[in-house]
């Protein structure tokens, strides 16, 4: 993969985190999900661990924000683990 290749896709990993963050600032909870979600495939394919654990931490303060909080422990503690 040329570098020029990579950057374009890391753009593309980075702006659906980026409407993950729009979608769960307007209240839009399920959406956040599922922007989350898909960036977080999109970083697995690549191996960026560091990406991944930000987007579980960011996922799990919008669960606290639902008041789910024993699922945002859970995401917490994954966060963890990919430290």
């Amino acid at each position: 993969m040329r570098v020029e290749q990579l950057r374009e896709l890391v753009a593309a990993h980075l702006a659906d985190a980026l409407l993950g963050d729009l979608a769960a600032a307007a209240a839009s909870f399920d959406s956040a999900f599922d922007w989350y979600a898909r960036s977080m495939e999109e970083y697995r394919s690549l191996a960026d661990r560091s990406a991944i654990r930000s987007l579980t931490l960011a996922a799990a303060g919008v669960r606290r924000c639902m008041g789910e909080e024993r699922k945002a422990f859970t995401m917490y503690v994954e966060a963890l683990r990919l430290a």
